[in-house]
């Protein structure tokens, strides 16, 4: 069955080559930040109850219209998605035809991700393949920083004959905690609004900003770190940083989510 898949449409040209440097160089420098307070943390929580693990936000999200009819599909997107490997990178597709991803399998997705891609099965055999039904999109995961670049460039895929265009981009860090700046955004595109913040904070790892939308006019900032900054200078002008809680969408009948 088709669906249609709504957002924003990216041209290739907006992929940025260098994305994952930036992102695996966050990564290392919160690493190198993080070994100097483990010893004295572990030591503190040693009689703390173990805390309950935070529910990944793509867990919870708004279904697109028609993703499938099935009793299989509907039983997959109520279920829980499963994690990837919290350090590695992750490529999120989505297809820009109208393709419902519940009609295809991992292993069909995978086989045509390498095939795109130029890579072996031989050499990926540690890289993931996860479909999020709800958002009708599916990553590729790999600890690999070469391998990252190559898949972040496919833009076609080709399924059971078919040649499907798709949008690629890497997704931030597991641990990177996200802030929004509100009356901040001003019509630039996320390369621009990314190269300012870290131009004007060269203190704050930021792995990854965008804006909210044309209406909203606030700025989404995912930092490497493990507390929010309290402000950040954006083009010659101080805003606060707020926590970012994503909204949740339920059924307005019986108040649950994924249908």
């Amino acid at each position: 069955m088709e669906c249609t898949v709504t957002g924003t449409e990216l041209n290739p040209t907006a992929f940025n080559h260098d994305e994952w440097k930036e992102i695996l160089d966050a990564r290392k420098k919160h690493h190198k930040q993080k070994s100097k307070t483990d010893a004295l943390s572990q030591a503190q929580n040693a009689s703390v109850a173990v805390e309950p693990q935070l529910v990944r936000q793509d867990s919870v999200q708004t279904p697109p219209e028609k993703i499938g009819t099935t009793a299989s599909a509907a039983r997959l997107r109520r279920g829980q998605i499963p994690k990837l490997p919290t350090d590695d990178f992750k490529v999120v597709y989505r297809p820009n035809a109208r393709v419902n991803m519940a009609a295809f399998t991992e292993r069909e997705l995978r086989a045509a991700l390498l095939e795109s891609s130029g890579l072996v099965e031989s050499c990926t055999q540690g890289d993931l393949t996860s479909t999020n039904l709800v958002k009708n999109v599916f990553t590729m995961s790999t600890a690999c920083h070469e391998r990252v670049a190559k898949y972040a460039q496919i833009r076609q895929i080709t399924l059971r004959g078919n040649k499907i265009e798709v949008n690629a981009y890497i997704a931030p860090p597991d641990r990177a905690i996200q802030g929004i700046i509100y009356r901040a955004y001003h019509g630039e595109s996320p390369q621009e609004i990314l190269r300012e913040l870290r131009r004007s904070n060269p203190l704050l790892l930021i792995v990854k900003a965008r804006d909210m939308g044309r209406t909203s006019k606030s700025v989404l900032v995912h930092f490497m770190s493990d507390t929010l900054p309290e402000s950040v200078k954006f083009f010659g002008s101080v805003f606060g940083v707020y926590f970012f809680r994503p909204k949740v969408e339920a059924c307005t009948y019986s108040r649950r989510t994924g249908h």
